[in-house]
Protein backbone atom coordinates (compact mmCIF):
# COMPACT_ATOMS: atom_id res chain seq x y z
CA UNK A 1 0.00 0.00 0.00
CA UNK A 2 1.21 3.44 -1.00
CA UNK A 3 1.74 5.91 1.84
CA UNK A 4 0.16 9.75 2.01
CA UNK A 5 1.97 12.03 3.85
CA UNK A 6 -0.30 14.64 5.23
CA UNK A 7 0.87 18.01 6.08
CA UNK A 8 -1.06 20.06 8.87
CA UNK A 9 -0.35 23.87 9.66
CA UNK A 10 -2.40 26.80 10.79
CA UNK A 11 -1.00 30.34 11.02
CA UNK A 12 -2.21 31.43 14.52
CA UNK A 13 -3.68 30.04 17.71
CA UNK A 14 -7.11 31.13 17.17
CA UNK A 15 -7.17 28.53 13.90
CA UNK A 16 -6.46 25.76 15.98
CA UNK A 17 -9.65 25.94 17.18
CA UNK A 18 -11.64 26.83 14.26
CA UNK A 19 -13.24 25.89 11.17
CA UNK A 20 -9.61 26.10 9.63
CA UNK A 21 -8.11 24.05 12.59
CA UNK A 22 -6.01 20.79 12.60
CA UNK A 23 -8.32 19.14 13.70
CA UNK A 24 -10.69 19.80 10.52
CA UNK A 25 -7.51 19.36 8.07
CA UNK A 26 -6.37 16.10 10.00
CA UNK A 27 -10.42 14.19 9.54
CA UNK A 28 -10.26 15.63 5.76
CA UNK A 29 -6.90 14.14 5.36
CA UNK A 30 -7.26 10.88 6.71
CA UNK A 31 -10.70 10.69 4.50
CA UNK A 32 -9.04 11.39 1.30
CA UNK A 33 -6.19 8.83 2.04
CA UNK A 34 -9.01 6.03 2.42
CA UNK A 35 -10.39 7.02 -0.47
CA UNK A 36 -7.05 6.80 -2.29
CA UNK A 37 -6.45 3.42 -0.53
CA UNK A 38 -3.51 5.12 0.93
CA UNK A 39 -1.34 4.70 4.46
CA UNK A 40 -1.55 8.02 6.12
CA UNK A 41 1.87 9.57 7.92
CA UNK A 42 0.65 12.91 9.49
CA UNK A 43 3.01 15.54 10.26
CA UNK A 44 1.86 18.51 12.25
CA UNK A 45 3.49 21.61 12.34
CA UNK A 46 0.70 23.30 14.93
CA UNK A 47 0.80 26.59 14.91
CA UNK A 48 2.94 28.43 12.86
CA UNK A 49 2.64 32.25 12.19
CA UNK A 50 2.97 33.50 8.65
CA UNK A 51 5.04 36.15 9.79
CA UNK A 52 8.14 33.82 9.86
CA UNK A 53 7.24 32.28 6.55
CA UNK A 54 10.38 30.41 5.64
CA UNK A 55 11.70 26.65 5.57
CA UNK A 56 14.29 27.74 9.07
CA UNK A 57 11.24 28.17 10.92
CA UNK A 58 8.95 25.56 10.01
CA UNK A 59 10.99 22.35 11.16
CA UNK A 60 8.34 19.35 10.33
CA UNK A 61 8.20 21.27 6.60
CA UNK A 62 12.06 20.94 6.49
CA UNK A 63 12.12 17.41 7.40
CA UNK A 64 9.57 16.73 4.98
CA UNK A 65 10.96 18.11 1.91
CA UNK A 66 14.26 16.23 2.84
CA UNK A 67 12.24 12.95 3.15
CA UNK A 68 11.26 13.91 -0.27
CA UNK A 69 14.88 14.47 -1.77
CA UNK A 70 15.62 11.21 -0.05
CA UNK A 71 12.98 9.64 -2.26
CA UNK A 72 10.91 8.34 1.29
CA UNK A 73 7.65 10.69 -0.08
CA UNK A 74 5.81 10.26 -3.34
CA UNK A 75 2.27 11.07 -2.63
CA UNK A 76 1.97 14.68 -0.23
CA UNK A 77 -1.47 16.12 0.93
CA UNK A 78 -2.53 19.69 2.27
CA UNK A 79 -5.67 21.28 3.07
CA UNK A 80 -4.57 24.70 0.93
CA UNK A 81 -1.90 25.51 -1.31
CA UNK A 82 -0.78 28.32 1.33
CA UNK A 83 -0.51 25.70 3.87
CA UNK A 84 2.60 24.83 2.11
CA UNK A 85 3.70 28.48 2.25
CA UNK A 86 2.40 31.87 1.30
CA UNK A 87 6.41 33.62 0.66
CA UNK A 88 6.67 33.53 -3.52
CA UNK A 89 10.42 32.79 -3.02
CA UNK A 90 9.85 29.92 -0.53
CA UNK A 91 6.29 28.57 -2.53
CA UNK A 92 8.78 28.25 -5.26
CA UNK A 93 11.68 26.56 -3.74
CA UNK A 94 9.01 23.43 -2.19
CA UNK A 95 7.35 23.33 -5.84
CA UNK A 96 10.79 22.60 -7.83
CA UNK A 97 11.76 19.67 -4.65
CA UNK A 98 8.13 18.39 -5.31
CA UNK A 99 8.16 18.70 -9.19
CA UNK A 100 12.55 17.57 -9.29
CA UNK A 101 11.42 14.61 -7.30
CA UNK A 102 8.10 13.43 -9.18
CA UNK A 103 5.99 14.03 -5.70
CA UNK A 104 1.93 13.79 -6.81
CA UNK A 105 0.44 16.38 -4.70
CA UNK A 106 -3.49 16.50 -3.68
CA UNK A 107 -5.07 19.45 -2.51
CA UNK A 108 -8.29 20.12 -0.51
CA UNK A 109 -10.92 17.43 -1.18
CA UNK A 110 -8.22 15.35 -3.30
CA UNK A 111 -7.66 17.36 -6.44
CA UNK A 112 -4.72 15.31 -7.86
CA UNK A 113 -1.85 17.57 -9.14
CA UNK A 114 1.39 16.11 -11.08
CA UNK A 115 3.79 19.15 -11.23
CA UNK A 116 5.79 17.96 -13.94
CA UNK A 117 2.39 18.27 -16.31
CA UNK A 118 2.18 21.39 -17.62
CA UNK A 119 -1.37 21.28 -17.44
CA UNK A 120 -1.20 20.79 -13.87
CA UNK A 121 1.65 23.02 -13.49
CA UNK A 122 -0.31 25.83 -14.86
CA UNK A 123 -3.55 25.37 -13.00
CA UNK A 124 -1.97 24.58 -9.71
CA UNK A 125 -0.34 28.14 -9.98
CA UNK A 126 -3.53 29.72 -10.95
CA UNK A 127 -4.77 27.86 -7.81
CA UNK A 128 -2.13 29.43 -5.97
CA UNK A 129 -2.30 32.86 -6.94
CA UNK A 130 -6.36 32.45 -6.22
CA UNK A 131 -5.62 31.19 -2.63
CA UNK A 132 -3.32 33.65 -2.26
CA UNK A 133 -5.34 36.53 -2.99
CA UNK A 134 -8.46 35.16 -0.88
CA UNK A 135 -5.79 35.44 2.21
CA UNK A 136 -4.76 38.56 1.41
CA UNK A 137 -8.37 39.68 1.14
CA UNK A 138 -9.15 37.81 4.60
CA UNK A 139 -6.29 39.16 6.24
CA UNK A 140 -7.48 43.16 5.13
CA UNK A 141 -11.45 42.53 6.39
CA UNK A 142 -10.29 41.42 9.29
CA UNK A 143 -7.89 44.10 10.21
CA UNK A 144 -10.47 46.89 9.29
CA UNK A 145 -12.82 44.61 11.21
CA UNK A 146 -10.43 45.36 14.49
CA UNK A 147 -9.77 48.55 13.63
CA UNK A 148 -13.64 49.23 13.59
CA UNK A 149 -14.21 47.76 16.54
CA UNK A 150 -11.33 49.31 18.48
CA UNK A 151 -13.29 53.16 17.61
CA UNK A 152 -16.36 52.03 19.10
CA UNK A 153 -14.59 51.59 22.31
CA UNK A 154 -13.89 47.29 21.61
CA UNK A 155 -10.22 46.55 22.89
CA UNK A 156 -7.69 45.69 20.96
CA UNK A 157 -7.02 42.17 21.80
CA UNK A 158 -4.10 40.61 23.96
CA UNK A 159 -4.62 40.49 27.85
CA UNK A 160 -5.80 44.44 29.23
CA UNK A 161 -3.46 46.44 31.03
CA UNK A 162 -3.16 45.97 35.30
CA UNK A 163 -6.52 48.19 36.41
CA UNK A 164 -8.31 47.14 33.99
CA UNK A 165 -10.31 43.91 32.73
CA UNK A 166 -12.58 42.97 29.51
CA UNK A 167 -16.19 42.69 29.46
CA UNK A 168 -18.39 42.32 26.94
CA UNK A 169 -14.93 42.92 24.89
CA UNK A 170 -14.52 46.39 26.04
CA UNK A 171 -12.32 47.68 29.05
CA UNK A 172 -13.82 48.00 32.39
CA UNK A 173 -11.89 48.71 35.66
CA UNK A 174 -10.76 46.02 37.86
CA UNK A 175 -11.68 47.74 41.32
CA UNK A 176 -8.91 46.01 42.93
CA UNK A 177 -6.39 46.63 40.77
CA UNK A 178 -7.47 49.76 40.12
CA UNK A 179 -7.05 50.51 44.20
CA UNK A 180 -3.18 49.50 43.89
CA UNK A 181 -2.50 51.44 40.43
CA UNK A 182 -3.87 54.51 42.40
CA UNK A 183 -1.64 53.77 45.34
CA UNK A 184 1.35 53.56 43.03
CA UNK A 185 0.26 56.82 41.53
CA UNK A 186 0.42 58.30 45.23
CA UNK A 187 3.32 56.78 46.06
CA UNK A 188 5.50 58.42 43.40
CA UNK A 189 3.55 61.72 43.27
CA UNK A 190 4.87 62.01 47.17
CA UNK A 191 8.37 61.10 46.11
CA UNK A 192 9.07 57.21 46.36
CA UNK A 193 11.40 55.93 43.69
CA UNK A 194 10.49 52.71 41.00
CA UNK A 195 12.14 50.31 43.79
CA UNK A 196 10.11 51.68 46.83
CA UNK A 197 6.88 51.36 45.13
CA UNK A 198 7.79 47.52 43.92
CA UNK A 199 8.50 46.58 47.69
CA UNK A 200 5.03 47.61 48.65
CA UNK A 201 3.43 45.81 45.71
CA UNK A 202 5.66 42.73 46.59
CA UNK A 203 4.96 43.16 50.62
CA UNK A 204 1.27 42.87 49.65
CA UNK A 205 1.02 40.45 47.75
CA UNK A 206 -0.04 42.21 44.84
CA UNK A 207 0.78 39.80 41.33
CA UNK A 208 1.76 41.85 38.31
CA UNK A 209 -0.85 41.87 34.75
CA UNK A 210 1.49 38.38 34.33
CA UNK A 211 0.91 36.91 37.59
CA UNK A 212 4.53 37.48 38.69
CA UNK A 213 5.22 38.10 42.39
CA UNK A 214 8.05 40.20 41.25
CA UNK A 215 7.52 43.49 39.79
CA UNK A 216 10.36 45.22 37.59
CA UNK A 217 11.04 49.06 37.77
CA UNK A 218 10.10 48.51 33.86
CA UNK A 219 6.65 47.36 35.14
CA UNK A 220 6.03 50.08 37.46
CA UNK A 221 7.04 52.66 35.27
CA UNK A 222 4.71 51.34 32.18
CA UNK A 223 1.75 51.82 34.69
CA UNK A 224 3.10 55.40 35.43
CA UNK A 225 3.18 55.98 32.24
CA UNK A 226 -0.34 54.65 30.60
CA UNK A 227 -2.66 56.51 29.35
CA UNK A 228 -5.37 54.42 30.22
CA UNK A 229 -5.90 55.91 33.78
CA UNK A 230 -6.82 59.62 31.78
CA UNK A 231 -9.32 58.00 29.71
CA UNK A 232 -8.09 57.63 26.60
CA UNK A 233 -5.28 55.53 24.88
CA UNK A 234 -3.67 55.32 20.94
CA UNK A 235 -4.45 52.42 18.94
CA UNK A 236 -1.94 51.93 15.09
CA UNK A 237 -2.14 49.17 12.71
CA UNK A 238 0.84 49.54 11.45
CA UNK A 239 -0.20 47.76 7.94
CA UNK A 240 -3.15 50.17 7.30
CA UNK A 241 -0.87 52.93 8.41
CA UNK A 242 -3.80 54.44 10.67
CA UNK A 243 -3.93 55.73 14.38
CA UNK A 244 -7.36 56.14 16.52
CA UNK A 245 -7.73 58.22 19.35
CA UNK A 246 -9.74 55.52 21.82
CA UNK A 247 -12.01 56.43 24.81
CA UNK A 248 -11.74 54.03 27.89
CA UNK A 249 -13.24 54.17 31.87
CA UNK A 250 -11.42 57.09 33.52
CA UNK A 251 -10.23 55.87 36.94
CA UNK A 252 -7.45 58.68 37.98
CA UNK A 253 -8.27 62.19 38.58
CA UNK A 254 -6.17 64.58 36.18
CA UNK A 255 -4.21 66.15 39.20
CA UNK A 256 -2.76 62.92 40.51
CA UNK A 257 -1.70 62.23 36.90
CA UNK A 258 -0.25 65.46 36.16
CA UNK A 259 2.38 65.39 39.05
CA UNK A 260 3.52 61.84 38.01
CA UNK A 261 4.09 63.08 34.42
CA UNK A 262 5.42 66.16 35.77
CA UNK A 263 8.35 64.22 38.00
CA UNK A 264 8.63 61.75 35.36
CA UNK A 265 9.27 64.80 32.55
CA UNK A 266 12.02 65.89 35.72
CA UNK A 267 13.58 62.54 35.48
CA UNK A 268 14.02 62.38 31.59
CA UNK A 269 15.60 65.61 31.70
CA UNK A 270 18.74 64.98 34.38
CA UNK A 271 19.16 61.27 33.44
CA UNK A 272 21.57 61.95 30.90
CA UNK A 273 24.22 64.14 32.79
CA UNK A 274 27.76 63.13 32.25
CA UNK A 275 29.53 62.27 35.67
CA UNK A 276 33.30 63.37 36.15
CA UNK A 277 35.92 60.83 35.64
CA UNK A 278 37.86 59.70 38.59
CA UNK A 279 40.73 57.60 39.36
CA UNK A 280 39.17 55.32 42.18
CA UNK A 281 35.30 55.64 42.49
CA UNK A 282 34.88 52.31 40.32
CA UNK A 283 37.11 50.67 42.68
CA UNK A 284 36.45 51.66 45.99
CA UNK A 285 34.32 49.99 48.62
CA UNK A 286 33.06 50.21 51.92
CA UNK A 287 34.93 48.24 54.71
CA UNK A 288 32.16 48.86 57.27
CA UNK A 289 29.36 47.99 55.13
CA UNK A 290 30.15 46.59 51.95
CA UNK A 291 28.67 49.17 49.99
CA UNK A 292 30.12 51.27 46.87
CA UNK A 293 31.64 54.71 46.84
CA UNK A 294 30.50 57.49 45.68
CA UNK A 295 31.82 60.95 44.67
CA UNK A 296 30.57 64.68 45.25
CA UNK A 297 32.78 67.04 43.23
CA UNK A 298 31.74 70.85 43.13
CA UNK A 299 34.29 73.29 42.44
CA UNK A 300 32.38 76.27 43.02
CA UNK A 301 31.58 75.08 47.03
CA UNK A 302 35.33 73.66 47.21
CA UNK A 303 34.00 70.28 47.87
CA UNK A 304 35.31 67.10 46.18
CA UNK A 305 35.56 64.17 47.64
CA UNK A 306 34.73 60.16 47.37
CA UNK A 307 32.19 59.15 50.18
CA UNK A 308 30.07 55.76 51.52
CA UNK A 309 26.72 55.33 50.01
CA UNK A 310 25.54 52.95 52.24
CA UNK A 311 23.48 55.56 54.33
CA UNK A 312 22.23 57.68 51.41
CA UNK A 313 20.89 54.33 49.73
CA UNK A 314 19.78 52.13 52.25
CA UNK A 315 18.61 54.91 54.92
CA UNK A 316 15.23 55.88 52.22
CA UNK A 317 14.40 52.18 52.83
CA UNK A 318 15.28 51.76 56.40
CA UNK A 319 13.31 53.19 59.67
CA UNK A 320 16.24 52.38 62.06
CA UNK A 321 18.38 55.24 60.95
CA UNK A 322 22.19 54.88 59.65
CA UNK A 323 23.38 50.99 58.51
CA UNK A 324 26.69 52.56 57.73
CA UNK A 325 29.09 53.35 61.38
CA UNK A 326 32.71 53.01 61.97
CA UNK A 327 34.56 52.68 65.68
CA UNK A 328 34.02 56.65 65.58
CA UNK A 329 30.46 56.72 64.75
CA UNK A 330 30.83 58.81 61.18
CA UNK A 331 32.29 57.10 58.40
CA UNK A 332 34.72 59.94 56.94
CA UNK A 333 35.06 61.04 53.19
CA UNK A 334 38.22 60.91 51.10
CA UNK A 335 39.48 63.84 49.57
CA UNK A 336 39.98 63.07 45.89
CA UNK A 337 43.20 64.99 45.33
CA UNK A 338 44.66 63.63 48.15
CA UNK A 339 43.80 60.05 47.95
CA UNK A 340 44.31 59.35 44.03
CA UNK A 341 47.79 60.30 44.06
CA UNK A 342 48.48 58.55 47.02
CA UNK A 343 47.16 55.05 45.97
CA UNK A 344 48.37 55.95 42.97
CA UNK A 345 52.08 55.70 43.62
CA UNK A 346 51.29 52.45 46.11
CA UNK A 347 50.25 50.44 43.16
CA UNK A 348 52.85 51.04 40.62
CA UNK A 349 55.46 50.50 43.66
CA UNK A 350 54.12 47.20 44.39
CA UNK A 351 53.88 45.95 40.47
CA UNK A 352 57.22 47.43 39.73
CA UNK A 353 58.86 45.02 42.42
CA UNK A 354 56.71 42.07 41.74
CA UNK A 355 58.32 38.87 40.05
CA UNK A 356 54.89 37.59 39.79
CA UNK A 357 53.94 40.44 37.72
CA UNK A 358 56.84 40.61 35.85
CA UNK A 359 56.62 36.69 34.90
CA UNK A 360 52.81 37.13 33.96
CA UNK A 361 53.70 39.89 31.12
CA UNK A 362 56.48 37.75 29.95
CA UNK A 363 54.22 34.62 29.83
CA UNK A 364 51.21 36.33 28.28
CA UNK A 365 53.13 37.90 25.69
CA UNK A 366 55.17 34.70 24.49
CA UNK A 367 52.57 32.40 25.02
CA UNK A 368 48.87 33.49 25.54
CA UNK A 369 48.30 36.52 23.00
CA UNK A 370 45.16 35.18 21.49
CA UNK A 371 43.34 34.07 24.75
CA UNK A 372 43.08 36.69 27.70
CA UNK A 373 39.96 36.11 28.87
CA UNK A 374 37.15 38.15 28.67
CA UNK A 375 36.49 42.32 28.81
CA UNK A 376 36.46 44.22 32.39
CA UNK A 377 32.93 45.59 31.50
CA UNK A 378 31.22 41.88 30.99
CA UNK A 379 32.70 41.09 34.92
CA UNK A 380 30.84 44.30 35.51
CA UNK A 381 27.86 43.55 34.05
CA UNK A 382 27.78 40.50 36.12
CA UNK A 383 28.37 41.63 39.16
CA UNK A 384 25.53 43.96 38.75
CA UNK A 385 23.57 41.31 37.87
CA UNK A 386 24.54 39.15 41.16
CA UNK A 387 23.45 42.33 43.04
CA UNK A 388 20.34 42.84 41.66
CA UNK A 389 19.84 38.67 42.48
CA UNK A 390 20.24 39.52 46.02
CA UNK A 391 18.39 42.30 46.23
CA UNK A 392 15.22 40.70 44.78
CA UNK A 393 16.19 38.13 46.94
CA UNK A 394 15.84 40.22 50.12
CA UNK A 395 12.88 41.79 48.96
CA UNK A 396 10.98 38.11 48.48
CA UNK A 397 12.48 37.43 52.02
CA UNK A 398 10.98 40.44 53.44
CA UNK A 399 8.05 39.94 51.32
CA UNK A 400 7.04 36.67 53.08
CA UNK A 401 7.80 37.78 56.60
CA UNK A 402 5.18 40.72 55.68
CA UNK A 403 2.53 38.83 54.48
CA UNK A 404 2.95 35.79 57.48
CA UNK A 405 3.74 37.58 60.27
CA UNK A 406 1.87 41.36 59.67
CA UNK A 407 -1.27 39.02 58.43
CA UNK A 408 -1.66 40.71 54.63
CA UNK A 409 -3.26 37.81 53.54
CA UNK A 410 -5.55 36.08 56.44
CA UNK A 411 -3.61 32.63 57.35
CA UNK A 412 -6.75 30.84 57.37
CA UNK A 413 -7.11 31.86 53.39
CA UNK A 414 -6.79 29.09 51.02
CA UNK A 415 -4.60 32.34 49.04
CA UNK A 416 -2.13 32.33 51.57
CA UNK A 417 -0.34 29.02 50.38
CA UNK A 418 -0.48 29.88 46.76
CA UNK A 419 1.26 32.91 47.07
CA UNK A 420 3.50 31.97 49.40
CA UNK A 421 5.02 29.00 47.21
CA UNK A 422 4.90 31.96 44.40
CA UNK A 423 7.42 33.49 46.08
CA UNK A 424 9.65 30.31 47.64
CA UNK A 425 9.36 29.37 43.88
CA UNK A 426 10.88 32.64 42.68
CA UNK A 427 13.48 32.53 44.89
CA UNK A 428 14.84 29.31 44.21
CA UNK A 429 14.98 30.26 40.41
CA UNK A 430 16.85 33.56 41.49
CA UNK A 431 19.31 31.49 43.96
CA UNK A 432 19.96 28.99 40.62
CA UNK A 433 20.65 32.03 38.28
CA UNK A 434 22.67 33.23 41.23
CA UNK A 435 25.17 30.25 41.85
CA UNK A 436 25.14 30.13 37.23
CA UNK A 437 26.45 33.88 37.86
CA UNK A 438 28.89 33.42 40.40
CA UNK A 439 30.75 30.37 38.77
CA UNK A 440 30.41 32.59 35.53
CA UNK A 441 32.93 35.41 37.51
CA UNK A 442 34.92 33.04 38.66
CA UNK A 443 35.51 31.64 35.47
CA UNK A 444 36.27 34.89 34.30
CA UNK A 445 38.51 36.25 36.86
CA UNK A 446 40.83 33.37 35.83
CA UNK A 447 42.51 35.51 33.54
CA UNK A 448 43.63 38.40 34.81
CA UNK A 449 45.32 40.51 31.89
CA UNK A 450 43.97 41.03 28.05
CA UNK A 451 45.80 41.43 24.84
CA UNK A 452 45.24 45.03 24.28
CA UNK A 453 45.77 45.84 28.07
CA UNK A 454 49.33 44.30 27.83
CA UNK A 455 50.09 45.77 24.09
CA UNK A 456 48.97 49.42 25.88
CA UNK A 457 51.43 49.12 28.90
CA UNK A 458 53.69 46.35 28.88
CA UNK A 459 56.50 48.48 27.45
CA UNK A 460 55.67 51.39 29.89
CA UNK A 461 55.60 49.59 33.30
CA UNK A 462 59.10 50.99 34.12
CA UNK A 463 58.25 54.55 33.51
CA UNK A 464 54.26 54.81 34.53
CA UNK A 465 55.43 57.26 37.73
CA UNK A 466 56.84 59.57 35.82
CA UNK A 467 54.83 59.04 32.67
CA UNK A 468 52.23 61.69 31.92
CA UNK A 469 49.01 59.44 31.52
CA UNK A 470 45.28 60.40 31.56
CA UNK A 471 43.06 59.57 34.01
CA UNK A 472 41.19 57.26 31.09
CA UNK A 473 44.70 55.59 31.04
CA UNK A 474 45.52 54.80 34.43
CA UNK A 475 41.80 53.72 34.75
CA UNK A 476 42.30 50.55 31.47
CA UNK A 477 45.36 49.86 33.87
CA UNK A 478 44.39 49.33 37.25
CA UNK A 479 41.28 47.02 35.24
CA UNK A 480 43.95 45.06 34.79
CA UNK A 481 45.46 44.16 38.27
CA UNK A 482 42.97 45.67 40.89
CA UNK A 483 40.14 44.07 42.29
CA UNK A 484 39.07 46.34 44.61
CA UNK A 485 39.87 48.91 47.00
CA UNK A 486 38.41 48.62 50.79
CA UNK A 487 38.46 51.99 53.02
CA UNK A 488 38.14 51.77 57.13
CA UNK A 489 37.52 54.96 59.09
CA UNK A 490 40.01 54.66 62.13
CA UNK A 491 39.94 57.93 63.60
CA UNK A 492 38.92 61.14 63.13
CA UNK A 493 41.97 61.92 60.92
CA UNK A 494 43.27 58.46 59.92
CA UNK A 495 42.36 56.12 57.47
CA UNK A 496 42.89 52.80 56.90
CA UNK A 497 43.69 51.63 52.93
CA UNK A 498 43.39 47.72 51.68
CA UNK A 499 43.96 47.31 47.87
CA UNK A 500 43.05 44.04 47.13
CA UNK A 501 45.35 42.73 43.60
CA UNK A 502 44.12 39.93 40.98
CA UNK A 503 47.35 38.37 41.73
CA UNK A 504 49.97 37.81 44.68
CA UNK A 505 51.86 40.54 43.38
CA UNK A 506 52.80 41.68 47.62
CA UNK A 507 55.97 40.63 48.84
CA UNK A 508 56.49 37.78 45.92
CA UNK A 509 59.84 36.20 45.45
CA UNK A 510 62.47 35.40 42.70
CA UNK A 511 64.47 32.23 43.96
CA UNK A 512 66.70 30.51 41.35
CA UNK A 513 66.39 26.83 41.21
CA UNK A 514 71.02 26.60 42.09
CA UNK A 515 72.68 29.33 42.81
CA UNK A 516 74.55 31.44 40.65
CA UNK A 517 73.07 29.37 37.62
CA UNK A 518 70.74 31.13 35.62
CA UNK A 519 70.04 28.35 33.30
CA UNK A 520 68.63 26.01 35.91
CA UNK A 521 65.68 28.25 35.93
CA UNK A 522 63.80 29.82 38.83
CA UNK A 523 60.78 29.55 40.49
CA UNK A 524 58.66 32.71 42.16
CA UNK A 525 57.51 32.39 46.13
CA UNK A 526 55.86 34.01 48.35
CA UNK A 527 53.32 36.54 47.45
CA UNK A 528 50.08 38.43 48.70
CA UNK A 529 47.01 39.95 47.30
CA UNK A 530 46.55 42.05 49.56
CA UNK A 531 48.37 45.48 50.31
CA UNK A 532 47.58 47.60 53.72
CA UNK A 533 48.55 50.98 54.37
CA UNK A 534 46.99 54.32 56.37
CA UNK A 535 46.44 57.73 54.98
CA UNK A 536 46.19 60.80 57.60
CA UNK A 537 43.84 63.04 56.15
CA UNK A 538 44.66 66.16 57.79
CA UNK A 539 49.01 66.49 56.84
CA UNK A 540 49.14 64.08 54.30
CA UNK A 541 51.62 61.63 56.29
CA UNK A 542 51.64 58.25 54.82
CA UNK A 543 51.64 55.26 57.85
CA UNK A 544 52.97 52.21 56.43
CA UNK A 545 51.06 49.00 58.35
CA UNK A 546 51.02 45.56 58.52
CA UNK A 547 49.27 43.40 56.21
CA UNK A 548 46.54 42.36 58.36
CA UNK A 549 44.30 45.31 59.84
CA UNK A 550 44.42 45.95 63.52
Amino acid sequence: MKNLHIYLRVSSETQVTDGFGIENQRDLGLSISKSKDMNPIIHNEGSQSSHLDTIDHRPILRNLLLKIEEGEVKNLWVYQMDRLSRNDVVSFQIRQIIKNNNVTLFVGDGRKYELDNPNDKLMFTIMEGISEFDNSIRSERLRRGRLSSVRNGGWKGGPPPFGYQLKDRKLVPNENEIFWVKRIYELYSNGQSFYEIKKVLMKNGVLSRRGNIHWSDQSVRKILENTHFEGYYYYTDKKLDETVRVDCPKTLPSSLVKKVRDRLGKLQKTSNYTKTVTLLRDYLVCGHCGSKFGQKINQSQYYNHYYCRGNSERLRIKTDGLVCTSPIGRVRSLNIEVIDPIVWNHIIEVVSQSSTFKEGFKKKVMEEQTSFGKSMNERKKIRRRIVRVDKTIDDINDSINSIIVDGVVDKNSKELKPLIKKFEDKKLELLSEKDSLLEELSDNQRSTVWYDWIKDFGDRIDTLKTDEMSVEEKKKFLDGIVERIEVFTKDKQTHTIKIEFKSPYVGDDLVWNEKNNPKKGYKIVGGDTDFVFKVDSEDRRLKKNSKTIS
